[in-house]
Formats: C-alpha cells, sequence, structure tokens
C-alpha cells in the first residue's frame, strides 16, 4: 500500500497473486466496495479457501480504506488452521502534491494443533515534491510475527528515497533503507533504479 512503492515493501502476510477467485467490485462514488472468494478447499497453498471483503471512500484527495480477510491454513493438503487479517488505511494529497499516508494490519493466527498468535504491520509513508521533476519520500515501517522466541522475523525501519521523473513515464530513484531486525542483523540498503510505465492494449 505505502511501502509497496518500495522494492523492499513486501512481506509474507499479504496476499497477492491467487488462483480460482472470485471477484466483486461495485462503484457508487465516492464509495468503492470489493468482495471475493476462493473455493478450492480440497488443495492447500493457493488453494485455500479465501474469503476477503473490503471498502474504500475516495473524495478531493481524500481516501479511507478498510478490508476483512478470512483464509484456511493447509501442509500437505491437510487444515491446519485459518488467519484473519484485518486492515485500515488513509491517504490525503493536499493541493500542494505533499501526499502522506498511513496503513495498518491485524492479523489472528488460529492453529488446530499450534499456539495462536497474533501479529501485526504498519506503513506510514510521506511525499514532498520539489523543483518540478523531483519527489522526497520519507518512510516508517513495522512487521510482528506474534512469535515470541528466536524464530521472530520482527523488524521495524524507515526509508529515504529521492525520485526524479524524468519524463511522463520514466522516473529513477535513489532510496536509503534501514532494517531493525529483533532476532537477527540489521539491513542497510541502498538502492538505485529506474522505472519505465507502459499501456498496451489489445483489439481484436
Amino acid at each position: 500500500m505505502t511501502t509497496t512503492n518500495s522494492p523492499f515493501g513486501y512481506n509474507q502476510e499479504s496476499p497477492f497473486f491467487v488462483n480460482n477467485a472470485l471477484i466483486y467490485e461495485l462503484k457508487l462514488k465516492p464509495i468503492t466496495v470489493m468482495a471475493s472468494a476462493i473455493f478450492d478447499g480440497n488443495s492447500g497453498g493457493s488453494g485455500a479457501d479465501t474469503i476477503n471483503v473490503g471498502a474504500g471512500f475516495d473524495k478531493n484527495g481524500l481516501h479511507l480504506g478498510a478490508a476483512y480477510l478470512q483464509q484456511d491454513t493447509y501442509a500437505n493438503a491437510n487444515r491446519t488452521g485459518k488467519e484473519q487479517l484485518t486492515g485500515a488505511a488513509i491517504s490525503y494529497e493536499f493541493s500542494s502534491g505533499i501526499y502522506a499516508a498511513v496503513g495498518y494490519q491485524a492479523k489472528d493466527y488460529e492453529f488446530e494443533t499450534a499456539v495462536n498468535r497474533t501479529g501485526s504491520t504498519f506503513d506510514s509513508a510521506l511525499a514532498i515534491p520539489f523543483a518540478n521533476a523531483y519527489k522526497l519520500k520519507l518512510g516508517y515501517f513495522w512487521f510482528k510475527d506474534g512469535i515470541e522466541d528466536a524464530s521472530s522475523q520482527d523488524y521495524d525501519g524507515y526509508n529515504l528515497t529521492l525520485e526524479w521523473q524524468i519524463a511522463a513515464n520514466v522516473r529513477t530513484h535513489l532510496e536509503y533503507l534501514q532494517q531493525n531486525n529483533d532476532q537477527r542483523e540489521d539491513d542497510t540498503i541502498i538502492a538505485l533504479g529506474i522505472r519505465y510505465d507502459f499501456d498496451l492494449n489489445w483489439e481484436f
């Protein structure tokens, strides 16, 4: 959502590409409602039964969003429990072009043969345009998996990004990211990248 614009902005707590999905979207401006479900409970992994609903509100630069997801978990085609995720986000773009966003997710893990736990993620972002073609982007984030021993992958961190809009569909960025890991060595990353956007339509 927020740090997804960064190549480091993904973690294992959010589903992205799935199969056997039925998706419904209804737009009643300024409100958008979406619902999806996956019906393939006979197999594990991405075939786990899933229910996902969410709603968004967009008006005059303000965006509000909330979503709920429930998903069965499997190991070797055997159901091991379920996961429930509740998330909310708010963002606003000022007339000056400054953009700010905050997102939070709470995730409950309910296991049939293991100890239940609760995790969470938090992302925040601030983008400040200057000198016409440049943006300074700041972010702070955390990830908590609810594990209370040395196997925990908890971390928090921040990123500082300078973006240059070379053309309407081309931008480059220089990013510094500091990730502080609770149970392993911290990560310090400097990345230089370029992004090219294109739109290709097929007509038959």
